[in-house]
């Protein structure tokens, strides 16, 4: 069975991390020792931060414990979009128009929470799942589909930028490529970057980043980074 599902998450290219972690949690709650599987869960998605995080707890965590850390886990996922949208509306407040790149779930709560009048949404090559993320946008607000050399048309419209992450590290974090030239041109024209995430994309060492569709974008560029357990800005602005 959690064989199955570790070959399954290793082949999806389709959800997001959040979405595969909440999967293999279900899978591990039914298994006798979700320890034992820690070098196959490191290894699953080297790329995304959750599965190294997961790896990481249950090496760490006494064996009498893991069951309730993994429930604990499954229902924070549930919990989250009501916990991080609470965060985001905290933190930003109310404003107009923003600018995000890419598609991606704790955007869209955050977009959720705010409601700005319009959304300036970057298509995000090479994947072009911005389009994807303007479908997910609609009803909530007003969607502009943004090619991603025209990223300085919503800007100017902007009162801010709205950007997930797949992993935060001290020193930065990584995205989708599109992502870098967004928060550089940001940052110039002196629009805040908020970074949207979930705290368990966040690690204490490095992110490795799949060159092929990722880069990674340093803390200097960014205003303020916002999970759903906390919020902080970085050391190096």
């Amino acid at each position: 069975m959690i064989e199955k599902v570790l070959k399954s998450i290793k082949k999806d290219r389709e959800r997001g991390g959040i979405e595969l972690a909440f999967i293999l949690l279900e899978a591990l709650r039914n298994v006798d020792n979700p320890e034992e599987f820690v070098t196959e869960i490191k290894n699953i998605r080297p790329d995304m931060a959750v599965f190294l995080n997961i790896a990481h707890y249950l090496s760490h965590i006494d064996k009498n414990n893991v069951k309730n850390w993994i429930d604990e886990q499954i229902e924070g996922i549930k919990n989250l979009p009501e916990r991080l949208g609470k965060k985001v509306k905290e933190n930003i407040g109310k404003i107009r128009a923003i600018t995000t790149i890419s598609r991606s779930r704790s955007v869209l709560i955050g977009i959720q929470a705010l409601k700005p009048e319009r959304v300036y949404i970057l298509r995000g090559y090479p994947l072009n799942d911005g389009k994807r993320m303007l479908e997910d946008v609609v009803g909530i607000t007003e969607p502009v589909l943004l090619e991603d050399l025209n990223m300085v048309d919503g800007l100017r419209m902007s009162d801010c930028v709205l950007i997930g992450a797949d992993c935060i590290s001290p020193h930065g974090f990584v995205n989708r490529k599109g992502s870098l030239p967004l928060c550089i041109v940001a940052n110039y024209l002196r629009i805040p970057v908020y970074v949207v995430s979930e705290e368990l994309k966040v690690v204490n060492n490095f992110c490795e980043v799949r060159e092929d569709i990722f880069e990674y974008i340093p803390s200097s560029l960014v205003t303020q980074f916002i999970t759903e357990d906390r919020e902080w800005k970085p050391f190096t602005r």
